[in-house]
């Protein structure tokens, strides 16, 4: 019988070597009879700045707290996409997710199709977020960068 594992290895790279060059040490190491064959699919980078050995990677009972900061995939509100994208979005003040998109409506839209946008129209912006758990939703929030949202883009689908 043969097994696949998935392991996340983390390597702090003190003397710069560069990503392709640590892929291509796991990759390209020989192993006894070939035993294992190991297989870099991807890599994710974050710069720390200089190297200090106060910094909580540098212990294993902070380590993993620091890891998930670093490679967290929520990010906050004012780095996500505003082009209509479908998201998710963290909403702290419910302590819920929920998936989210952004929007721009001019206010004569109700009211018909025009082919140019007078310049005194105001224009509403707004994050619209729908929750498949809770019926008080779908919903707004009237912000652009509400206080204490992060976003991730959305997972892929299952095959």
């Amino acid at each position: 019988m043969t097994n696949v594992y998935k392991i996340e290895v983390v390597v702090v790279d003190y003397d710069d070597l560069g990503a392709e060059c640590i892929q291509e040490v796991l990759q390209e190491t020989k192993y006894p009879n070939w035993c294992i064959s190991p297989s870099v699919v991807t890599i994710e980078e974050k710069d720390i700045g200089e190297w200090d050995d106060s910094n909580p990677l540098n212990y294993r009972n902070t380590q993993k707290q620091e890891l998930r900061r670093l490679f967290s995939k929520w990010q906050p509100i004012n780095t996500a996409p505003k082009d209509g994208t479908r998201i998710l979005l963290f909403y702290g003040a419910r302590n819920a997710v929920f998936t989210a998109w952004y929007e721009k409506e001019y206010a004569y839209c109700y009211y018909g199709i025009v082919d140019q946008i007078p310049q005194d129209i105001p224009v509403y912006k707004y994050w619209h977020l729908v929750s498949p758990t809770d019926e008080d939703f779908p919903a707004y929030l009237e912000e652009e960068n509400p206080i204490n949202c992060y976003w991730q883009p959305l997972p892929e689908l299952p095959v």
